[in-house]
């Protein structure tokens, strides 16, 4: 680096007699923006800013100028006070750059400090995590069942959790199964896995940790009750696991999908198929024939009726043992049965209207002129309406006006026997 006397004497041994403006004696701006001793020398209100180079020359009076793109601006002899001046803008310009060089040092200094805590502390890290997998390592091939440590780490781990059937996915610094209950607040389920390893559960491929509520179910079946302790989603689960067989047709209380945790009591009836064989009568039928020679309204059996006889399959449907419905599946006629033949009367009704006395007779009876013995007569009071029947067991009667004689019994049911004589319409 060029001292300042050094700069201050070469720019006064410039020769004169050559041009001021020849390049050859310009000294670049640029190489003294390198020393901030040259610079301190120009007063920054005579230089010339072109943009594109600055440089200093002696004109061939004696007097230093700077050139500046072909522009010239005079620069004064130095004097005693413009040589204080430089000094002192000089000494203030090194305290600024030397203050400014040491807040830079000092910054770099708690820069450095503060990477070589971090780059420290995860060297310690990293030689920590490598002991402990070490040791987790050389213990597990040591003892297959032995467990990580007790103590929880500080890094959760994303776990799959599932309960009673339904799954999520928590944070967990746990490292034993024990530990996960407690931290996760899950008191009264049953876990489904006999352990929990943090490393494994940190995998994409580990399976979800499950948990389920226990069940305490009262069973009612085969006319005994039990009771089962189960840690089964449904009801159908729990009836299986607990060693019960249900039948396509046995009938439960409680639907088998049902979420086996809101159920607490289950009845089970047992449905099972059986037939029987019994011999049956066969009832015989009724057929009616019309018989003009007998009276209307009147019937005869012609021909009497015999039930048959048949051997009948009966399938049988049992709940716990009893008969709940029962159907004929077939049918063996051993005797077929006779019908029963009844002669309906379809003659009309013979009528006469008179008047009727009474007598005394065999009680019941009535006599009359022509109606063939045995013949049943209706009797109908004309003035009353009062209807009584009677069986023509005599002739008569023979006197004016009268078609039919009563016993007194007969007649009192239609008249009073004072009357003696009532008017009547008969029918048979």
């Amino acid at each position: 680096m060029l001292k300042i006397a050094s700069v201050y004497s070469f720019m006064r041994t410039i020769p004169a007699r050559k041009s001021a403006l020849s390049p050859e004696f310009w000294i670049p701006i640029e190489s003294l923006e390198g020393l901030p001793e040259m610079e301190e020398l120009l007063n920054p209100s005579r230089l010339v800013e072109s943009g594109q180079h600055r440089a200093i020359r002696l004109d061939d009076d004696g007097q230093r100028s700077i050139a500046n793109m072909g522009t010239v601006a005079k620069m004064a002899s130095p004097t005693p006070g413009n040589l204080q001046k430089h000094e002192a803008r000089r000494a203030s310009h090194r305290r600024w750059k030397s203050k400014r060089r040491t807040l830079h040092l000092k910054r770099k200094a708690r820069v450095q400090k503060v990477l070589f805590g971090v780059v420290g502390v995860s060297l310690i890290f990293v030689l920590i995590s490598g002991a402990t997998s070490f040791f987790t390592k050389t213990q597990a091939q040591a003892s297959p069942v032995a467990n990580y440590s007790s103590a929880p780490s500080f890094i959760p781990s994303k776990v799959d959790l599932v309960i009673e059937g339904k799954q999520t996915q928590v944070l967990s610094v746990a490292n034993s199964l024990e530990q996960f209950k407690q931290f996760h607040n899950l008191v009264g389920l049953a876990p489904m896995q006999q352990r929990f390893e943090r490393i494994d559960a940190m995998k994409r491929s580990a399976p979800a940790l499950e948990f389920r509520y226990a069940k305490v179910i009262t069973i009612n079946v085969d006319s005994t009750t039990k009771t089962i302790l189960s840690t089964d989603l449904t009801v159908g689960q729990a009836l299986k696991n607990s060693g019960l067989e249900i039948d396509g047709d046995d009938i439960v209380s409680v639907a088998l999908a049902t979420n086996a945790k809101d159920v607490k009591n289950i009845s089970i009836s047992r449905v099972s198929t059986t037939t029987r064989t019994a011999q049956v009568s066969i009832p015989f039928s009724v057929i009616n024939q019309n018989d003009s020679t007998l009276a209307k309204g009147k019937t005869s059996i012609k021909q009497t009726g015999v039930n048959g006889l048949a051997d009948v399959v009966y399938s049988q449907t049992l709940q716990d043992g009893k008969v709940s419905a029962e159907v004929e599946t077939s049918r063996h006629i051993i005797k077929a049965p006779v019908s029963q033949i009844v002669s309906v009367g379809t003659k009309p009704l013979g009528t006469e209207s008179g008047k009727a006395s009474w007598y005394a007779h065999t009680p019941g009876t009535c006599a009359h002129k022509i109606l063939p013995f045995g013949t049943i007569v209706t009797v109908r009071n004309s003035n009353t309406g009062a209807t009584t029947t009677c069986r023509v067991a005599d002739r008569g009667p023979f006197g004016a006006g009268r078609i039919i004689d009563l016993t007194k019994d007969v007649f009192a049911r239609i008249a009073s026997i004072s009357q003696g004589i009532v008017p009547v319409t008969i029918s048979w």
